[in-house]
C-alpha cells in the first residue's frame, strides 16, 4: 500500500543519476541487524562477502551505511574505503526503493528490503542464518545466504542467474497480504478495537 502510494517518486530514475548509476549495473546492499553488525566477525565476513559478489559480478557495490553500521565499523576497525564498496549515507523511501529497484540484486539483512524486491521483481540475498519470512524462499524471491564471504558470493550468484524467475506470495492461496490494498485501514480499525 505504502509503494503503491508513492509508486512515482520510486520509479523516478534521477537517483541513478545522482550517484552516477546505471540501471542493473550495480549491487546494492544494506545491513543494520545486531545479530549482523554487533558481531565483528559476522560484519567483517558480510563486508568480505560483498567484495567478493562486487569482483565476481564486475560491479560496483552501493551500500546504504545504517549509523549502527557505520559505528561498528569503526569500532571494529573495519575500513570503510574499498574500491569495490561505495559507502552512501542512508537515504529517504523513495531514493532507496528507486535504488532496489534498478539494482541487479539487492544484498541485505533487512526483512523489509527483501520483501519490497520482491514486489518490484528485484533478486535479493538475505544475510543471515534465518528468517521470519519463509514465503519469500518459497517463491524463489530471495537466497538465503548467512554471513559466510563465499556463500554470500554464491548466493547473489544465484540469485542473479535467476532473476524475476518467482511469482509473487500474492498469487498463492496464502499469504494473500502482499496485494491487500486498505492495510492501513484495516490496521487503524484493530488499533480502535473494531475488528478488519
Amino acid at each position: 500500500e505504502v509503494m503503491q502510494h508513492y509508486w512515482d517518486g520510486i520509479t523516478y530514475q534521477e537517483t541513478l543519476t545522482r550517484f552516477g548509476l546505471e540501471w542493473g549495473q550495480y549491487l546494492l546492499a544494506t545491513v543494520h541487524r545486531a545479530e549482523t553488525v554487533d558481531d565483528a566477525g559476522r560484519l567483517g565476513n558480510v563486508i568480505a562477502g560483498l567484495h567478493l559478489s562486487a569482483i565476481a559480478h564486475k560491479l560496483p557495490v552501493i551500500c546504504s551505511l545504517h549509523p549502527r553500521t557505520r559505528v561498528r565499523l569503526k569500532q571494529f576497525g573495519i575500513p570503510e574505503s574499498d574500491d569495490h564498496i561505495r559507502y552512501i549515507k542512508p537515504m529517504g523511501f523513495c531514493d532507496f526503493l528507486s535504488l532496489e529497484q534498478y539494482a541487479r540484486c539487492v544484498l541485505t539483512d533487512s526483512g523489509t528490503a527483501a520483501e519490497e524486491c520482491c514486489i518490484l521483481g528485484t533478486p535479493s540475498v538475505c544475510l543471515r542464518d534465518v528468517t521470519e519470512r519463509p514465503e519469500l524462499l518459497e517463491c524463489g524471491a530471495t537466497t538465503l545466504a548467512g554471513t559466510e564471504p563465499e556463500r554470500i558470493k554464491e548466493a547473489c550468484q544465484v540469485a542473479i542467474s535467476h532473476a524475476s524467475k518467482w511469482s509473487e506470495p500474492a498469487k498463492w492461496p496464502v499469504p494473500l497480504e502482499y496485494r491487500r490494498t486498505n492495510v492501513s485501514e484495516t490496521v487503524v480499525k484493530l488499533l480502535l478495537g473494531k475488528g478488519p
